[in-house]
Formats: structure tokens, sequence, C-alpha cells
């Protein structure tokens, strides 16, 4: 069974009452569905990855600011900046999350979503698998 990038979002949900782990993973989470859509929208658009020395998250949120698209190359700036919310979330165990941090990320991250879920035509969607 395969899941979709949607699927990421349904394990983003917390409460101000949720662990601080669950906190964590609803920013990882969240960021995750935005991160697999924007691959989604780099593989529709036929957009390279850029020859650097990074990792394939640095490397996406590149590919998409250099896009020439001005609303991609935002969207690439803002996942790139999200990137660095989730590093912090997943490995910085020392730093407090608080609920308005993961709310305000957690959000982020589905405005993310959507805004790249509307960049894909009808023949691909995020809500399917890869490879569907």
């Amino acid at each position: 069974m395969s899941v979709s990038p949607r699927d990421f979002l349904s394990l983003a949900e917390f409460s101000q009452q949720s662990t601080e782990v669950i906190k964590r993973n609803a920013i990882s989470r969240s960021y995750y569905a935005a991160f697999h859509a924007a691959e989604r929208v780099r593989i529709a658009r036929k957009l390279d990855l850029p020859d650097i020395k990074s990792g394939s998250h640095l490397k996406l949120c590149v590919a998409l600011e250099r896009s020439g698209e001005e609303s991609l190359a935002a969207i690439g700036a803002d996942l790139n900046r999200q990137r660095l919310v989730r590093l912090e979330a997943d490995y910085d165990l020392e730093k407090t999350i608080g609920f308005n941090v993961a709310k305000r990320n957690t959000d982020k991250n589905k405005e993310l979503f959507d805004q790249l879920s509307s960049k894909l035509g009808s023949s691909e969607d995020v809500s399917e698998s890869y490879g569907s």
C-alpha cells in the first residue's frame, strides 16, 4: 500500500494538551506533506534539481526558487524556512516546542501544501500515490 502527500497531513493534528513529541511530529509530518507536494510540482514542471552540494530537501527548495516563476520561487523560499523548523523539531531535542510555534508552523506547511496542490493540473493530483 502506498501513501500520498496528503496522507501526511492526517498525522499533523494536535491540541494545546498535546505532548511535546506530538507537537514535534505535527511540524514534521506537515512539512513532509508540503515537501512531497513540492516534489510533484517539480516533476510536473520538469524542473531539474540544481547541481549543488546539499541534500535533496535543499535542492528541491532551490529548484523551486530558480524556476523562473515568482510564486514558485516564493514557495521554495518558504519551504526552505519550514525545512529548518522541521530540522529543529526532529533533532533539537533540548528546545521546547510550544503550542503557538507548532500551530504557526503546521499552519504554514498546510498553506504551502495547498498552494502547491493548486499548481498541479487535473492530470496530476497530490492526493494520489506516486506512480498511481
